[in-house]
């Protein structure tokens, strides 16, 4: 069903249609058994193939954007009457101009006034070019400043105005040079240092932030725990658990490079995230942030150090024997649960909250 092209009419087959079974206040009867004039008309755009030019008139009067190209019309649009000056298109007022839906004066590009041009005689002479003397004497008038002694200025000059100017000269690049060194200082300052450069700047850092004693162990467990991580895959899911655990344990291997994508972090760095999880229970988004790489990227880091690293460390879990267990048991312990294995220390942790509610009740 056709409707008006025009951006912000609202008439249409279908509010005619609702016209015509509505009922006449004057005649008291259906519109369509009326005599009375309907309240507007519909007029098709001119044929593309023997009127383009009106044709075009009308779409730029319409002024519609299909996207970033220009509004074309189909079998279906019209323009209702309400658009033109009488109503309907006319001899001296073909195109549809009145209520578009914006000023019409908007999209007329004015002509550019015409350039002022003074008229040229042939009495006029062309003035000749200025001497070298006269080039420099106009110098003397603009500047405040004058080098020149009674000296014509030759190739290889060495008068004492010369050589005051080349004095000069030099001075002032060496100004230039010392306030471009000042400058790069200044923009060197004012940049923020990289996180991991701020975390590694003392051992009071790393212990506060990292949960390390000191700088120097960390380093030495960055330097122990690289020959193996730099073969690392990231963590996508149980599914690669069997590769990753087959990457972990094999040590001749003749890839120089970890298999998949590329690191965005160094093995230095991707150990500061999970130290910075594990100390401080930082969320994932801003520890991505702070190292500028992506919240899934510094979960899939965390995911597989926490698992790499557990499998590194396993033989440093002391596990007693039952028999020593219940030779150091507590005596409270040996009336009440004298087969006590262990004692778990109760530490509230918070973790991060999941949005799905099932999951919340599960955890």
């Amino acid at each position: 069903m056709a409707n008006c092209a025009v951006v912000g009419c609202s008439n249409s087959y279908y509010r005619l249609q609702r016209w015509a079974k509505s009922t006449c206040p004057i005649h008291n009867t259906r519109h369509d058994e009326c005599v009375c004039k309907e309240p507007f008309q519909f007029f098709s755009f001119p044929s593309s193939k023997t009127q383009q030019d009106s044709r075009q008139k009308w779409i730029k009067n319409v002024n519609r954007k299909a996207g970033n190209a220009n509004w074309q019309p189909t079998t279906q649009s019209r323009i209702c009457s309400d658009h033109f000056v009488h109503g309907t298109p006319t001899v001296n007022n073909p195109y549809p101009s009145v209520n578009m839906g914006y000023d019409m004066a908007e999209i007329i590009n004015p002509r550019k006034p015409p350039i002022q041009r003074f008229k040229v005689t042939k009495t006029q002479v062309k003035s000749k070019p200025k001497t070298r003397k006269q080039q420099l004497e106009d110098i003397d008038h603009d500047h405040q400043y004058n080098f020149r002694s009674n000296c014509n200025c030759t190739q290889d000059c060495s008068c004492e105005g010369c050589l005051q100017k080349e004095r000069q000269i030099c001075l002032l690049e060496e100004k230039i040079l010392s306030l471009k060194e000042q400058l790069k200082e200044e923009k060197s300052c004012l940049q923020p240092k990289p996180i991991h450069k701020v975390l590694m700047e003392s051992d009071k850092n790393v212990k506060r932030f990292l949960g390390m004693p000191s700088k120097k162990l960390f380093l030495t467990l960055v330097k122990v725990l690289t020959p193996k991580a730099k073969y690392l895959r990231y963590w996508k899911g149980r599914q690669s658990l069997k590769v990753m655990s087959t990457r972990v344990n094999k040590l001749n291997t003749t890839s120089k490079t970890k298999p998949g994508p590329a690191r965005k972090l160094t093995i230095t760095q991707e150990l500061m995230v999970v130290f910075l999880k594990l100390r401080l229970n930082l969320t994932n988004e801003l520890i991505a942030v702070l190292f500028n790489i992506s919240a899934s990227v510094c979960s899939q880091i965390i995911t597989t150090y926490l698992k790499f690293l557990a499998h590194q460390f396993k033989c440093l879990i002391f596990r007693p024997t039952m028999e020593e267990v219940k030779a150091t048991l507590p005596d409270c312990f040996k009336e009440t649960v004298p087969n006590a294995r262990g004692i778990i220390d109760c530490t509230e942790i918070f973790i991060e909250k999941p949005n799905s509610h099932d999951v919340q009740a599960s955890t």
